[in-house]
């Protein structure tokens, strides 16, 4: 676990771009590698988004307004996705 608290402690130290710069190649990285797989992009953008979240390497920090409104509107998206594959006949 010391290597895990190691490692959060200097991610939490990186300046606002670089910590953008990484948020930004996820999400242009993760549903292309998803495409590979033939996996839904939304699907692995889930665990992309709770490794690097508040419960995994907590990249974005303690005050994290912005984060936290992408991730309810991520959670709105996704409910979306699941609402369009309901088939109601």
């Amino acid at each position: 676990m010391e290597v895990l608290d190691f490692v959060r402690m200097h991610l939490v130290a990186w300046p606002p771009l670089a910590k953008a710069a990484v948020a930004l190649a996820l999400v242009v990285g993760v549903p292309t590698l998803s495409q590979r797989l033939r996996i839904p992009g939304a699907v692995c953008l889930l665990p992309a988004g709770v490794v690097v979240g508040p419960h995994g390497l907590e990249l974005i920090g303690e005050n994290r307004p912005v984060a936290d409104f992408f991730a309810e509107f991520g959670r709105l998206l996704l409910m979306f996705f699941v609402g369009l594959e309901i088939d109601l006949s």
